[in-house]
């Protein structure tokens, strides 16, 4: 639901990414240690890489947002 609601107004809710990116970097990365230990199969480790892209995609919309707030006060 957290990702719907910044969905609707990025700006708005820019410090609820925060929590986002925790989440995905969390599943991420213990996914990848339980793949290493072989206690975990292929099709989650994809889920996990997915995760751990879509971490970087939002630490960029969180990094650009606020560079746009940082702009907007400057003007």
């Amino acid at each position: 639901m957290a990702f719907l609601v910044i969905g609707q107004d990025p700006p708005r809710y820019r410090m609820l990414i925060l929590p986002a990116i925790l989440e995905k970097v969390t599943f991420g990365i213990a996914a990848m240690v339980l793949f290493a230990q072989q206690r975990l199969s292929s099709p989650i480790l994809i889920f996990a890489i997915i995760d751990l892209v879509l971490c970087v995609l939002f630490a960029m919309a969180f990094w650009q947002l606020g560079r746009q707030a940082t702009g907007a006060i400057a003007r």
